[in-house]
């Protein structure tokens, strides 16, 4: 893989992982203020963005 790919891959890993602590934070607070619902949801997709964020590791070894 080249250096772009790989700088490219980068990128996107720290956007997603961004994403990805965002979700949580705010299912945490979406859970403290009880809206279980939402939270359930925002911890589901942190979950899904930490996968991609793991298959775009893989693609980069």
């Amino acid at each position: 893989m080249d250096s772009s790919a790989k700088a490219q891959i980068s990128s996107m890993l720290y956007t997603i992982s961004e994403l990805a602590k965002r979700a949580g934070s705010l299912g945490d607070q979406m859970r403290h203020s009880k809206d279980e619902a939402s939270a359930s949801e925002l911890y589901q997709a942190e979950k899904a963005l930490e996968v991609a964020a793991r298959r775009l590791n893989n693609a980069v070894r």
